[in-house]
């Protein structure tokens, strides 16, 4: 597989996405961006030329994850550390709140800091 041939529209995009996702099903394991990129033998270059390039496409690739990730059967203290990683870089560090289109994500409990 090329970032050529990935990245030649968004349906495009989607469709490898899905399938990485349905291999990970198979196997029980969390798709995600970085596994993605493994799946498909693309480099740390490519990850980092679609991030810079084609910011848009980065981000759908980042919400199909997101989505894979909080229809799974992954447990919920995954899915929030899943979620807040992905979402930390728009969120209000103080509040660990996110508002983007009129809903707004909270994270009650920051498990990056349990045990101090």
């Amino acid at each position: 597989m090329t970032y050529k041939q990935i990245t030649r529209s968004a349906g495009a995009l989607i469709e490898y996405a899905e399938r990485y996702s349905a291999a990970c099903r198979e196997s029980s394991r969390v798709p995600n961006i970085a596994g993605f990129f493994r799946f498909y033998k693309l480099t740390f270059r490519d990850y980092d030329r679609l991030r810079r390039e084609n910011a848009d496409f980065f981000a759908t690739l980042q919400l199909f994850f997101i989505d894979e990730a909080l229809n799974s059967a992954v447990p919920a203290q995954t899915q929030n550390f899943l979620m807040k990683e992905q979402l930390l870089p728009f969120a209000s560090e103080a509040a660990y709140s996110v508002t983007q289109g009129g809903l707004t994500i909270l994270f009650e409990h920051d498990i990056l800091a349990d045990g101090e």
